[in-house]
């Protein structure tokens, strides 16, 4: 602008920008401004900004730019709503001529001078729009490097999501086998031991902290996308409409709670209590980061991702969406807690306020369901998490019975229980002994069909770990399945493999126990398999 001022001999040049308005009106931003010595700059004119072209008296101008036409010419002899803006800032003359990046109107530039009226010859004018032309140009090479830069900052977001997934996933593989027997022994003991045993309290505490990291494991499975999903088709309005009373007694008196619900909003595919659990985990940040009260807004609506929206969400597929939010009027989230913020274990709360899984808990389950979730936030303006879940068909609801039957006497049924792990397999064998079940172990898959080769009686269940060297327990039950259909299963693991769950999934019809399990969910989860 330097160069273009020195040789036009202009008193001020500027760039403006277009911009669209929430009610689709059509707005100018100044963005750049060069001025020569004397003359008063309005790079800083609040006036300046989100100008809309038809309301502020320059409709004109918004017809002949974009046909690439100059307006030009003495500020006097100008339309009454152009002299309001200009005469102000001392313009005599005036000379503006359109931007175009991509072959798209971006907005354009202007040369003032303010001493003289002035005239400009066919030669300047080419030479300018030549120079307007290079503006646009530099404008699109910018746009595509800050693209390719966003971009490759969302891959690398991603990738390292995934490592950390992985990482994660593996870790709370391995600590819920722990867990798994910690809890069961501890079980166990409390069993053996005399209501009055004053060694209780300490069994009992043992018992509970393995408890306490069972749920931390259960939330990093869930970031990793390892957790074993019950996806139903439900209708997103009544979940949002079945937490307020919950949401309510959570958030507290001094924050209001609003619904935004549009009605056309359908089903997803989705485990209900697990996006309920997404949506309180939001609303409690929501209320942490209003501590002087506020609203929190919950929202629906049906949305439609366009190749625009993919410049902030590259990875996301193009198509329609059922969209959940929840909006806050909080403190806001500044942008590098934002770059952060499902990681797991990241968390700006107080030491002890937080284990920093919440959110990344939110992000693992919203994925598993095949959605997408983010973060939009202004420091003191508040902060809005949206979600993207594909939309379902609607099903006829079935009813579900909970069982909390727990069998003491397996009589005369043989089960052939399959764990790579000895300390889990120890715990369950003793335990289904206790309860009189026959047990045939095995080591691994290989040692599980020798089992079932050898064994002379019939074998009732095979209680097998999904995840084990050399075959899994998915490919067990394939070869079973092959010579004995008829053969139950219970899959037990404490994470599961993408090749094993699809969408959270097990094959129809699969009886799954997690780990950690206690003796108790153990013989409930052996009851319904042999009863299924």
């Amino acid at each position: 602008l330097n160069q273009l001022g020195t040789a036009t001999h202009v008193h001020r040049i500027y760039v403006f920008e277009n911009a669209t308005g929430e009610d689709g009106e059509l707005l100018a931003n100044q963005r750049f401004e060069w001025v020569a010595p004397g003359i008063p700059p309005q790079i800083d004119n609040p006036e300046l900004q989100n100008v809309p072209f038809v309301a502020a008296g320059f409709g004109r101008w918004a017809e002949a730019l974009p046909r690439g036409d100059a307006i030009m010419g003495d500020v006097v002899d100008m339309p009454p709503g152009e002299r309001e803006l200009l005469e102000p800032q001392g313009i005599q003359s005036i000379l503006v001529l359109p931007i175009f990046v991509a072959e798209q109107w971006w907005g354009f530039i202007g040369f003032d001078d303010c001493e003289q009226e002035r005239v400009w010859s066919v030669g300047e004018l080419e030479a300018l729009r030549t120079a307007a032309g290079a503006l646009g140009a530099v404008m699109h090479r910018r746009r595509t490097e800050e693209a390719l830069r966003h971009s490759e900052d969302l891959l690398r977001q991603s990738q390292k999501m995934e490592a950390v997934g992985q990482l994660a996933g593996g870790v709370a593989h391995d600590f819920n086998n722990l867990l798994t027997v910690i809890r069961g022994n501890a079980d166990l003991m409390l069993a053996d031991l005399d209501p009055t045993d004053a060694r209780r309290i300490e069994v009992l505490e043992i018992r509970d902290a393995a408890t306490r990291a069972a749920a931390l494991t259960q939330q990093l499975l869930a970031f990793s996308r390892r957790q074993v999903l019950q996806p139903k088709v439900i209708a997103v309005n009544d979940v949002m409409q079945g937490l307020m009373p919950m949401l309510r007694r959570l958030i507290g008196e001094d924050i209001r709670i609003a619904t935004t619900l549009a009605p056309e909003v359908g089903h997803v595919l989705a485990d209900p209590r697990q996006l309920e659990q997404v949506v309180i985990n939001l609303a409690v940040n929501a209320r942490d980061a209003m501590p002087k009260g506020g609203t929190i807004t919950l929202e629906t609506a049906v949305v439609d991702v366009e190749p625009s929206f993919r410049q902030h969400h590259a990875r996301q597929p193009l198509g329609r969406y059922v969209a959940l939010a929840v909006r806050d009027t909080g403190v806001g989230i500044e942008a590098a807690t934002q770059a952060r913020i499902f990681e797991p274990f990241f968390t700006t709360k107080e030491p002890g306020r937080g284990t920093g899984l919440g959110l990344s808990t939110a992000y693992g389950i919203v994925k598993q369901s095949g959605g997408w979730i983010w973060c939009d936030s202004v420091v003191g303006e508040g902060t809005v998490f949206t979600i993207h879940l594909p939309p379902a068909a609607p099903e006829s609801a079935e009813a579900e019975a909970e069982e909390e039957w727990v069998a003491r006497d397996g009589g005369a049924a043989t089960i052939l229980l399959v764990e790579d792990d000895n300390a889990v397999r120890r715990l369950a064998r003793r335990v289904l002994r206790n309860a009189n079940y026959t047990v045939l172990e095995a080591h691994t898959g290989a040692e599980a069909l020798e089992a079932l080769r050898t064994e002379n009686g019939p074998v009732s269940l095979v209680v097998t770990d999904l995840v084990m060297p050399g075959m899994s327990g998915r490919e067990l039950v394939e070869r079973i399945h092959a010579s004995r259909a008829d053969l139950r299963v219970l899959y037990v693991s404490g994470y599961t493999t993408d090749e094993i769950v699809r969408r959270g999934l097990l094959e129809p019809g699969a009886q799954f126990l997690p780990k950690p399990f206690s003796p108790d969910s153990l013989l409930t989860a052996v009851h319904r398999a042999l009863e299924a």
